[in-house]
């Protein structure tokens, strides 16, 4: 927990040094870098994630548009989250049917369902895109079973 607040304080300095416009995000924890061309035929906006304890692992955010406001998707080879951002709050989700890749038996043996709960709401206020992004990196490590924390911490 210490840790997770030590990364939202980081993201919060980066995010106001950045300004609300920004979308690279990098850290002594994590890397954020966005794509040009977004893959997913949905998707208005695209980065990558990788953590800086496991380089060679890539994640993928896609910015998806809803009616009360966009998902955040993160996918990876093993498993997919999404993170719900509207005037409401910000927190995690799974991912809509029509938006997944991944084959849930994955999904079901990487996540552990009880920490996505708690992640339901990680903040009632609305959050910028920078901010967003701040948080799926910093929480999305502690949705992971300790089994599978590997992935991102080599």
């Amino acid at each position: 927990m210490k840790n997770n607040l030590f990364v939202m304080a980081l993201v919060c300095l980066v995010t106001f040094s950045f300004g609300a416009k920004a979308t690279n995000l990098k850290t002594d924890e994590f890397q954020i870098t966005p794509i040009d061309k977004p893959s997913v035929e949905l998707a208005t906006k695209e980065w990558t994630l990788k953590y800086k304890s496991n380089n060679d692992f890539e994640l993928t955010i896609d910015l998806m548009p809803t009616k009360k406001g966009y998902e955040y998707v993160v996918y990876s080879k093993y498993f997919e989250v999404s993170y719900a951002c509207c005037k409401d709050g910000f927190g995690a989700k799974d991912v809509k049917p029509a938006w997944s890749k991944v084959d849930s038996k994955y999904k079901d043996l990487v996540l552990d369902p009880a920490k996505l709960a708690t992640q339901k709401i990680i903040t009632s206020n609305e959050v910028s895109e920078s901010e967003a992004l701040g948080l799926i990196a910093s929480y999305l490590p502690d949705l992971l079973k300790n089994e599978y924390k590997y992935l991102l911490n080599n």
